[in-house]
């Protein structure tokens, strides 16, 4: 929803703070130690993903104030869920936490949907939505937040969020290979940066 009420642009640069946040977060409520090592990581990869979203140019007005909010309590919610997961015992699979999480989220997300589902024209449905569905529920959900579950357990909320860092870098290198958008030489300053961080 936030990302349908502002620029792209804005939502990823403030979904970026989310390694900053789960640090704070893990910090202040004693689950984590946070060395200076990775706050330097946190720096890093961070000031490379605003180099990356940046050369794009940044508008934060009016018209994309609901829609930066929402994008900030996006990234509170996430990093809560994130420092939320070192709680868990670890005698708890992560393909547990993933199932319990998804189905007891799923009524929320199926309300929130509601009345776009109630407006959509189905039988205008394209074969390819239907693949995005399906690529988005399987990959992007499924196996996304197995893979985010164990990270979070095997190393930690911090040095998981960091990587969050990476997902700017290959939606650049994914634009420039499968759209034709030249990257601009800040963003493989930026891309330096994320790997470093």
């Amino acid at each position: 929803v936030g990302l349908a009420k502002t620029s792209a642009t804005n939502s990823a640069l403030i979904l970026s703070t989310v390694p900053t946040v789960v640090a704070l977060f893990a910090g202040a409520l004693g689950l984590e130690r946070i060395t200076a090592r990775m706050w330097l990581g946190i720096v890093l990869g961070t000031f490379g993903v605003v180099l990356v979203i940046t050369t794009r140019g940044v508008a934060f007005d009016a018209e994309t104030m609901v829609g930066d909010l929402l994008s900030v309590l996006a990234v509170l919610c996430w990093a809560s869920y994130t420092v939320w997961l070192r709680r868990v015992p670890l005698s708890v699979s992560p393909l547990r936490v993933t199932t319990i999480t998804t189905i007891a989220r799923t009524p929320v997300l199926v309300l929130a949907g509601l009345p776009g589902l109630l407006r959509l024209e189905w039988d205008g449905v394209e074969h390819s939505a239907w693949l995005g569905l399906a690529y988005a529920a399987v990959l992007s959900l499924v196996i996304a937040y197995l893979l985010w579950n164990r990270s979070v357990k095997l190393v930690g909320s911090t040095r998981t969020a960091i990587y969050m860092c990476v997902t700017p870098l290959v939606a650049v290198v994914g634009a420039w290979l499968l759209l034709g958008e030249e990257p601009h030489p800040l963003q493989a300053v930026g891309a330096l940066f994320i790997v470093t961080g």
